[in-house]
């Protein structure tokens, strides 16, 4: 959708309306906003730690006794009998569970990389990616991709998240769905990205949904299918993603996939405006010097403008300087 110039209804010269935004988001830049699996409240580190330092969890003390189920014959004493990842292991299975396959180099690599320790967080990711852990492959890949005590290598980020993705892991699916679509570290293959891309939009991925709705406006990997699109803006749209609510006003404003509707438009500019996103602050305050989908206001058209060239919004501040010179300081 091509960005287009109209000046007819506002008078205002050169007030251009945004063209959807980019649906990779700027390249890779979706993957690096995301927080690595292995933080804090990663479910294993947590379920680790549950056993290790259940007390703290718990906001309780370490046991001063041995627990009363503890076998008598036990050689443990006092707090060490209150767990015991060995037999149990986090998820319950023992030697044939998680714990045995790696769950602790994981939750070591969580806390190394919680103390910005990328060294020691590589070393025991890479030893329990090795010995199949899903969350560890990701991880992993994200450090690669990202350049995080690496060098920054999206090829080996690619051969990380595959087998994770494989697996089943969501943010593999979409991180490796993003390096097909743009071709980092491999050769751009939009089908393999759509593929990837449908796997973690069926599980409701709000990202994998909003960039899958570029292919299919384009018809790259996929068949262009404007109905489908908006489907799937909708279904981003509605877990408060901005740029799906963006994209999708964009397609209401211009009649894609569906009837134009300038007032349903202004208002799903308004809630992305409203999250923090200078393209939808920049068409928000479009219609608000127009008068369309919202009422006529000089004032509230500076200040979407202005909100948008804080952020960087070249057009907007062009805009504010027009509307500035050729009303001054006036509101409506």
């Amino acid at each position: 959708m091509e960005t287009r110039n109209d000046n007819t209804r506002s008078g205002l010269p050169r007030i251009a309306r945004a063209a959807v935004v980019a649906s990779i988001a700027g390249g890779f830049a979706l993957i690096s906003s995301l927080s690595l699996a292995g933080e804090i409240e990663s479910k294993i580190a947590r379920g680790g730690k549950l056993y290790d330092k259940w007390y703290e969890i718990t906001d309780g003390d370490l046991p001063s006794k041995t627990h009363s189920s503890y076998p008598k014959e036990g050689k443990k004493k006092k707090s060490t009998t209150w767990r015991c990842k060995e037999c149990h292991g986090w998820d319950y299975m023992g030697k044939d569970g998680a714990y045995a396959k790696g769950m602790a180099s994981f939750e070591a690599g969580a806390e190394a990389y919680e103390r910005k320790d990328f060294a020691g967080a590589l070393k025991e990711w890479e030893k329990a990616a090795e010995d199949g852990d899903v969350e560890a492959q990701y991880n992993l890949g994200l450090m690669h991709a990202n350049g995080v005590g690496v060098p920054q290598d999206f090829a080996k980020a690619l051969t990380l998240f595959t087998p994770a993705a494989e697996a089943g892991n969501t943010e593999a699916e979409y991180s490796l769905g993003v390096l097909y679509h743009v071709g980092l570290g491999t050769e751009q293959e939009c089908a393999e990205a759509a593929y990837w891309y449908n796997k973690a939009a069926d599980k409701g991925h709000a990202q994998a949904q909003c960039n899958l709705v570029g292919l299919y406006e384009t018809g790259e990997g996929v068949t262009r299918d404007y109905v489908k699109a908006v489907d799937l803006y909708g279904k981003s749209a509605s877990q408060a993603y901005a740029v799906a609510v963006f994209n999708l006003g964009v397609m209401w404003e211009n009649g894609v996939g569906l009837e134009s509707d300038d007032a349903k438009a202004a208002e799903l500019y308004r809630t992305a405006a409203e999250a923090g996103l200078a393209a939808a602050q920049y068409n928000l305050g479009v219609m608000c010097a127009e008068g369309r989908g919202v009422e006529q206001s000089n004032d509230a058209a500076k200040y979407w403008f202005r909100k948008a060239a804080e952020l960087g919004n070249a057009m907007a501040q062009s805009n504010l300087d027009v509307m500035n010179a050729t009303n001054g300081e006036a509101g409506d």
